[in-house]
């Protein structure tokens, strides 16, 4: 089962998401939500979201976890995996 929701939000708000779930210390699942905010957010607003968000930049594909490749391929089987 897939689940979709729609989201809304300012700018600002994504952003205070996502400096406080991009910390180490946030659960590994929860950085990876904030890691797609922060990828999809730094695609359509790159000016704005460099000065609201605090020492994050996209990484490249090279650069992710495993989980994030499979993440974004679609091909993570899902939690306790």
């Amino acid at each position: 089962m897939i689940t979709k929701w729609y989201w809304s939000g300012s700018l600002y708000a994504f952003a205070r998401v996502c400096n406080l779930r991009l910390q180490e210390d946030a659960q590994t699942e929860t950085r990876w939500i904030a890691e797609a905010i922060a990828e999809h957010m730094q695609g359509i607003f790159p000016i704005s979201w460099k000065y609201l968000v605090q020492d994050y930049i996209v990484k490249e594909e090279d650069e992710m976890s495993e989980r994030m490749k499979e993440i974004y391929s679609g091909t993570w089987p899902g939690p306790g995996v």
